[in-house]
């Protein structure tokens, strides 16, 4: 089994891998993985993101979630529920570097938003294709979903973005959730 890397390893890894462009195209893979979990996360309702459930492989450099129990917004049903749509932790915050939100996480973020709304007929395949094999319940969720894609998704992304950021909320939420994370 691996082990698990710590935040300050995980930086040094990003920064300490040769010249600064090899250090920035690090950086750029770590941020551009980050933004595109995001929308995935927000887009099919997947909650339940803290630390342990994001693994960082330093060697494409990339974040990768895990645990996919709490889709289709499950995690709002549960007994403590989710305070944010879309939960970024401080550790993948830090990651993100001194921009934060502006700069390449959002123009990756508003990139793959608008391929995903050109590209929505797919989706709707998919999702007519798994709703078949769904309770009536995920049913409407995931045609919800669908809907979501068709209209102005940008802007609620945004929103929930904030949300996520917001430390009166993040502190409403369950222990392992935290936002000390």
């Amino acid at each position: 089994m691996q082990k698990q890397l710590t935040l300050s390893q995980i930086r040094f890894s990003l920064f300490d891998s040769g010249s600064v462009g090899q250090q920035q195209d690090n950086n750029y893979k770590t941020i551009d993985s980050i933004a595109c979990w995001s929308v995935i996360c927000f887009l099919l309702g997947i909650g339940d993101r803290h630390n342990n459930n994001i693994l960082f492989d330093p060697v494409t450099q990339t974040i990768h979630n895990i645990d996919f129990e709490a889709i289709f917004y499950h995690a709002k049903d549960l007994p403590i529920p989710d305070a944010c749509d879309i939960r970024l932790t401080p550790f993948i915050i830090h990651l993100l570097g001194p921009a934060r939100f502006e700069s390449r996480f959002k123009q990756t973020s508003q990139n793959l938003l608008r391929i995903i709304q050109q590209n929505s007929h797919m989706f709707l395949t998919s999702f007519t294709a798994v709703s078949t094999m769904l309770s009536k319940n995920k049913t409407d969720i995931v045609m919800k979903i669908f809907e979501n894609i068709c209209s102005n998704i940008e802007e609620q992304y945004w929103v929930s973005i904030n949300r996520s950021i917001d430390e009166i909320r993040l502190g409403q939420m369950f222990p392992p959730w935290a936002p000390l994370e």
